[in-house]
């Protein structure tokens, strides 16, 4: 339910504030932890989803992280594959790869969403 993640967002952001006291590697809490394993059950990763993460943004970022694109896996297969685990909500199929909702460039300021499917120079260009 919206109101209880609000509540509990609005008390992570109370309680790291304090860093005399406290030290927060991250603002959202993990709602599932998946290992992924390639071809002959070789383990790559464990793939994170944080609460309110859309799936295709953290499994882009596993990608990256894990050369994975480069090794020609299947981002849209894997995606499928995690979409139906119980208690995991996709809805977009495309990753955003960079979103800043303060960008700054010259005298302006907006959000900056470049897509998956987006070169980044094209999109700033």
């Amino acid at each position: 339910d919206d109101d209880g993640e609000d509540y509990v967002l609005g008390l992570i952001e109370e309680i790291c504030e304090d860093t005399d006291v406290i030290s927060c590697r991250r603002m959202a809490p993990l709602i599932k932890s998946i290992p992924l394993s390639g071809p002959g059950g070789i383990h790559v990763g464990v793939f994170e989803l944080m609460l309110r993460q859309e799936p295709v943004d953290a499994l882009y970022g596993f990608f990256s992280r894990h050369g994975l694109f480069t090794k020609s896996w299947d981002i849209k297969l894997v995606l499928a594959q995690l979409c139906a685990i119980d208690g995991i909500e996709c809805n977009r199929q495309e990753a955003i790869k960079v979103q800043d909702t303060n960008f700054t460039m010259g005298e302006e300021s907006f959000v900056l969403t470049i897509p998956e499917e987006e070169e980044v120079i094209d999109t700033l260009y």
